[in-house]
């Protein structure tokens, strides 16, 4: 994994003062004020201490070099032309690069250190427009990494529609009052419904067939006697 360019300092490790202990307990159990060994790695502390070997202590803590983001360009700053921050600007990336697949414990914790200090800047609408390509995309707010929203089709509306009204029905007493009646005095209409009433009358009641039967028993009567004679 690439480094910046700074050499690595090695400080032997020791155990905790009695007075660091103290702060370290009260700041983790009490609320109280962060210690400022807390993040020393080469302050162990007592009990920890008391579980490494004689090898473990004697091995020292190799101390990387604190890498600070390269400040945001002002015109009324020199200090944050990029010009007079070469050497950040080249050690910010190396670290951006060597961060990006972190493989041991050591390696996560420094790369969430350094998403922190990004985020803080993300979500600082005075900072966020000095972030880079990179930079968005080590934190995941990259527009090119944002999860893209299926579109939602509106259906196009017709102005010019018109719903269906169904012609209103007209009640029974209108429709009774606006039925065709038959003129007054004879008609063909009423000269054909009194036929038909007829026919019907004397079908049920068997009239026509009596009149031809009788009319047909007649005519064999005078054949009869047509014959007798």
């Amino acid at each position: 994994m690439n480094k910046p360019r700074d050499k690595l300092k090695v400080k032997p490790k020791k155990v905790e003062t009695v007075l660091q202990r103290i702060e370290r307990l009260t700041h983790l159990y009490d609320d109280g004020p962060k210690p400022k060994h807390f993040d020393d790695k080469s302050i162990v502390d007592m009990e920890e201490w008391n579980k490494m070997n004689g090898l473990e202590k004697k091995t020292p803590v190799i101390m990387k070099p604190k890498i600070t983001r390269p400040k945001p360009f002002k015109s009324e700053d020199p200090s944050s032309y990029p010009m007079n921050q070469k050497k950040q600007l080249n050690d910010w990336e190396i670290m951006l690069s060597s961060v990006k697949n972190p493989k041991t414990k050591e390696d996560r914790e420094e790369a969430n250190h350094y998403k922190r200090m990004i985020n803080k800047d993300y979500y600082n609408h005075k900072t966020r427009k000095f972030l880079g390509e990179e930079e968005l995309k080590f934190i995941g707010k990259h527009p090119s990494q944002r999860v893209k929203q299926p579109e939602i089709k509106i259906p196009s509306v017709d102005l010019n529609y018109k719903p269906y009204v169904s012609e209103p029905t007209p009640s029974l007493e209108e429709a009774m009052r606006s039925k065709v009646k038959f003129k007054p005095g004879i008609s063909a209409d009423l000269v054909k419904i009194n036929t038909d009433i007829k026919k019907n009358i004397d079908y049920v009641l068997g009239t026509k067939d009596e009149k031809s039967e009788s009319k047909n028993e007649s005519n064999q009567t005078n054949e009869e006697d047509t014959y007798d004679r």
